[in-house]
């Protein structure tokens, strides 16, 4: 959930949005937990989250190690030439 912050609608539910059909799974199969969990820690039992997968283009926070550095190198070309000098590798 760091990742993919509820919103507040206007009829005080929440909509979440995360990044792949398999979050989304997740998520519904631990909802009930979440929400017993939520409701009774609250005193408040009206509202609900909905998770929906991202359409869009993938959040950086879910980039793996190369595309992180794809996209550094992508600004700032000089670390692009700094990591050829250096012969440097992702393990």
């Amino acid at each position: 959930m760091r990742a993919s912050v509820p919103e507040r609608d206007s009829t005080g539910n929440y909509n979440m949005t995360v990044e792949s059909e398999i979050q989304v799974q997740i998520m519904a199969e631990n909802m009930t937990r979440l929400l017993d969990y939520l409701h009774g820690t609250l005193g408040n039992d009206v509202f609900n989250v909905t998770v929906m997968a991202n359409a869009g283009s993938a959040s950086p926070m879910t980039w793996n190690d190369r595309e992180v550095i794809a996209d550094m190198v992508s600004r700032h070309p000089a670390l692009g030439d700094l990591i050829k000098k250096l012969d440097l590798k992702i393990s």
